[in-house]
């Protein structure tokens, strides 16, 4: 048995397919911080396990994985681009590489947690918005992913909505996936310029996230 706690702009598609996997899931409107309050109070109340998104050292070390998996099937490559929210992807990604090869943070200009952190008022809580907030809608980034990429400072890129649009079509007219937004964010980085490799650079992109509604960007 699992309780969950969602922000209301979670999007109906990952909170229904949460709730058919058969678990509890309480939406709230309320700002971020605070559901992760009331998430960390009824854990506390209960005696159950929490389990934070993004800012939890087994979450982080188990989402690095996925870089030990990208390295050992493309052991020549040079680049990798990764969608950032709260940062726990990237930071576990980025901790797994330490510098072995370049990664590239890629945002929305609604979803800036990563690049909002490390300006000049890294204070400051974004309000998520935009396409693919749903999936990168961090407030800002965990502590933990923050000292991590604080550490080893990922590139970083953000890119408009509109090419997050495109890229989920490019996915799919060209190889018939179907990513939501959140995942075909790191693919816009190319598709739009926002990131432009040398000529010869091995580039990976990472598609990440599995609650897009099919067919709703074909239209």
């Amino acid at each position: 048995p699992s309780t969950i706690f969602a922000p209301d702009w979670a999007g109906p598609v990952k909170i229904e397919r949460m709730r058919a996997f058969g678990a509890q899931v309480i939406v709230l409107k309320d700002e971020t911080a605070i559901i992760i309050e009331k998430f960390m109070g009824h854990a506390a109340r209960t005696g159950a396990l929490a389990v934070h998104p993004f800012d939890d050292s087994l979450v982080v070390c188990g989402q690095g994985t996925g870089g030990l998996e990208i390295e050992r099937q493309l052991p020549d490559l040079d680049t990798l681009l990764v969608s950032v929210g709260g940062g726990g992807l990237i930071a576990g990604i980025t901790a797994w590489f330490q510098g072995r090869i370049k990664i590239v943070a890629v945002e929305t200009e609604g979803t800036a947690s990563l690049q909002n952190a490390f300006s000049d008022t890294p204070d400051l809580e974004i309000s998520p918005s935009g396409i693919a907030a749903s999936a990168l809608g961090g407030t800002r980034l965990g502590v933990l992913p923050r000292e991590i990429l604080d550490r080893l400072r990922p590139h970083s890129v953000i890119v408009p909505d509109q090419a997050v649009f495109d890229a989920q079509v490019r996915l799919w007219d060209g190889v018939r996936i179907v990513a939501e937004p959140g995942a075909a964010c790191a693919l816009a980085a190319l598709t739009s310029g926002a990131y432009r490799p040398d000529k010869g650079e091995n580039v990976g992109v990472l598609v990440c996230g599995g609650n897009a509604q099919p067919g709703w960007f074909l239209g």
